[in-house]
């Protein structure tokens, strides 16, 4: 073979492999990210997302412990160095990957009566500032950071109580109090000790300070659980917190075996609760404490999130095929989008885009595994044609997240040698690069 003709099938072979993985990796508007499960932190023009640890990770750490236990305490609240090392990156418009550099900062707060530290990363991204816990699987942090929609401000809450986080000033300091009514927090939960005693109920209600906290849509308010005011009942109230006046106040106050859990707001001023009693309602309150229960369809609905304004619910949780995409209209459940599916709902599956133009939601089809993305155009009310034949291994779980009004950010897995194999894909609407 002369050099011309070498030349020429050194460069059609060069072109089948090094061509082969855009080719692969944009097809039927689907943008293969790797063998990473990356997880969103931040959404906007340019998402961010970090990489969680692989089970074969964990098998690598779990063989490290068994050689010498004593490399627990050199680790400390790092991620382990037998582990590749975190990887937060930000997509571009056309999801190519590209590195960011954080600055990092530590912030104080306590939990179960002990002080802790945990490491921010402060991220410039989407002309705004964007906080995450630095390393979250191995941080030893209690929760995720609770962000408000502005980005300004993050919450950190524990059974001890409420920390505000500033994203420009770098430091955190504690907002909730540390009593009520003259008593603090040790005392109420020993009068909660106590009634379990005497009702000899053998479990001791925990006391929760300021349970599931969510931010107003303004970002001027939080609402959250807490029984600090009903430590005689069972049961919890919902409260509301406001951050000008660094004020709380009781919004729905327990009677007796009652208990209200925010789901999230419907609007700038009123907010879809759950109420759990003898039987459960969802109902919707304003900032005045006013409450009207909701209609919801079925027997025994349940919301799969809250979302933009859009409701994302089953009519049937024991049976979970049945799904419905609602908004709340004067006071009232306008239900704008219902089907059935040939099989069963992924009930935290589902997530809508920013602009509330868009909602989806995962379901399987059948026992081996597999799992359907089902994508609602809600102006059209019509579901998409999603192509899954090219995705490497099946939708995994329930991780589906809109990380733009175009984009959606999906896992898939697959098992090698019993271990899960997590990937990551983008699904666009638009038809991807």
């Amino acid at each position: 073979m002369d050099k011309k003709k070498l030349g020429l099938v050194l460069l059609v072979v060069a072109a089948m492999i090094f061509g082969s993985f855009s080719i692969f990796a944009v097809q039927d508007n689907w943008t293969y990210l790797g063998a990473e499960g990356y997880t969103l932190v931040a959404t906007g023009e340019e998402p961010v997302v970090y990489s969680v640890v692989q089970e074969a990770d964990k098998e690598k750490i779990n063989k490290a412990i068994d050689k010498d236990a004593n490399i627990v305490e050199k680790w400390g609240k790092n991620r382990p160095d037998v582990i590749t090392p975190i990887k937060t990156k930000k997509l571009s418009s056309k999801n190519a990957l590209a590195d960011v550099a954080p600055r990092a900062f530590e912030v104080s707060y306590e939990n179960n009566g002990e002080t802790h530290k945990v490491k921010i990363d402060k991220l410039n991204v989407n002309k705004k500032t964007v906080l995450t816990v630095a390393d979250p699987e191995f941080s030893g942090f209690p929760h995720k950071l609770v962000a408000s929609p502005d980005s300004k401000k993050y919450l950190i809450h524990t059974l001890n109580g409420l920390w505000m986080v500033d994203a420009e000033k770098e430091n955190g300091k504690k907002i909730s109090k540390d009593s009520y009514n003259g008593k603090s927090r040790v005392k109420l939960q020993e009068e909660l000790a106590a009634r379990a005693n005497e009702n000899e109920d053998g479990l001791v209600p925990t006391l929760f300070w300021n349970e599931n906290p969510i931010f107003s849509p303004n970002s001027s308010k939080v609402v959250y659980m807490s029984n600090k005011d009903c430590t005689d009942v069972n049961g919890i109230s919902m409260w509301v917190y406001d951050l000008a006046s660094e004020e709380e106040a009781v919004l729905v106050k327990n009677t007796g075996n009652e208990f209200y859990i925010p789901v999230g707001w419907v609007n700038e001023s009123q907010l879809l609760v759950k109420k759990i009693s003898d039987n459960y309602s969802y109902q919707l309150v304003d900032l005045n404490g006013n409450v009207k229960e909701l209609a919801f369809e079925g027997q025994y609905p349940e919301v799969m999130t809250i979302e933009n304004g859009v409701i994302v619910y089953t009519s049937d949780y024991n049976v979970a095929n049945e799904v419905y995409i609602a908004r709340v209209e004067n006071d009232k459940l306008v239900n704008i989008y219902n089907s059935s599916v040939n099989g069963f709902l992924i009930l935290n599956s589902a997530s809508v885009c920013p602009d509330a133009s868009k909602a989806s939601f995962i379901y399987g089809t059948d026992d081996k595994g597999f799992r359907k993305l089902s994508v609602i155009d809600l102006a059209n009310k019509t579901e998409l044609n999603i192509n899954q034949n090219r995705l490497k291994g099946k939708i995994a779980g329930a991780y589906v997240k809109w990380m733009d009004n175009d984009r959606i950010l999906v896992h898939t897995d697959e098992y090698q040698n019993g271990l899960q194999q997590l990937f990551s894909w983008v699904y666009s609407i638009k038809g991807g690069k």
